[in-house]
């Protein structure tokens, strides 16, 4: 007689989002700041390890290639709303309308998030937090080399968290605003062991 086990069941949220301490506990900063994360960081499986594709990966290639050689206002974060958003109402029409004014405006004109826990995905849109450290919260994994259009990409992490982002064209270039200058500018990905390429627009993969 052979005996089986049951495959145990993944969990579908994060497990440690009510994660705290005692007030006897020697937490650091860091501890605390982690705890602090957790309670809106999604549950992340294993990497996903395919590409993405369909008609909100398409709008966020065009959405985010329309934005080379201007200037981004707003900064990077921005851009990373931007393209996100309207690769999102892409995915959910069909239709893909690339803006010509939004990454551009002083005004935010793209509705934020407060925290990756507000994460929506709904046929309208989906709302990114408005900072690049917030922003690194969100989404599933993937490894680099199936980097998709749309697909948000995260390095130079400082105290844990992302200071620079860029939006995927593919597995070797990105979309970024050129800290210096204020550009869009399209750029080799980067790479190192920091480097974390996140999925937050649906598609077929």
């Amino acid at each position: 007689m052979t005996e089986t086990t049951a495959p145990s069941q993944l969990p579908t949220a994060n497990p440690y989002a009510g994660l705290t301490f005692a007030p006897g506990d020697s937490a650091s900063a860091w501890d605390l700041a982690c705890a602090t994360a957790m309670a809106s960081a999604p549950y992340q499986q294993q990497p996903l390890q395919t590409p993405a594709t369909g008609a909100a990966i398409d709008c966020a290639r065009q959405v985010a290639l329309a934005d080379v050689g201007s200037r981004a206002a707003r900064g990077v974060a921005a851009l990373t709303q931007e393209v996100t958003q309207f690769g999102a109402i892409a995915g959910s029409t069909g239709r893909c309308q690339v803006p010509t004014t939004v990454v551009n405006s002083e005004a935010p004109s793209v509705a934020s998030a407060e925290t990756c826990a507000e994460l929506a995905k709904s046929p309208e849109s989906v709302r990114l937090p408005s900072t690049v450290a917030a922003q690194g919260l969100c989404g599933q994994r993937v490894v680099p080399a199936a980097a998709s259009p749309g697909d948000l990409v995260f390095w130079s992490y400082s105290d844990n968290a992302p200071t620079r982002a860029g939006v995927a064209l593919g597995p070797e270039q990105i979309v970024t605003v050129d800290p210096g200058t204020g550009q869009v500018v399209e750029e080799s990905m980067p790479t190192g062991s920091d480097v974390r390429v996140k999925r937050v627009l649906e598609g077929a993969s």
